[in-house]
């Protein structure tokens, strides 16, 4: 499981995207969909480097 970097929210996936639900109502700041564009763009000149890193958690 995958969970917000912002609201500790767990995030769901579309699209092969890491989405927080609570974005869609305003409820919090982060978008995987520009976060996933961001990290394309950083991965492919800077191959290393991360934009945004997404908590992972275990689950119970």
């Amino acid at each position: 499981m995958k969970y917000c970097p912002c609201c500790s929210t767990e995030l769901i996936s579309r699209d092969d995207v890491h989405i927080c639900p609570r974005n869609e109502i305003g409820d919090c700041y982060f978008d995987g969909y520009e976060q996933s564009h961001i990290e394309y763009h950083q991965l492919k000149d800077y191959p290393q480097d991360s934009a945004f890193d997404i908590a992972e958690g275990v689950a119970d």
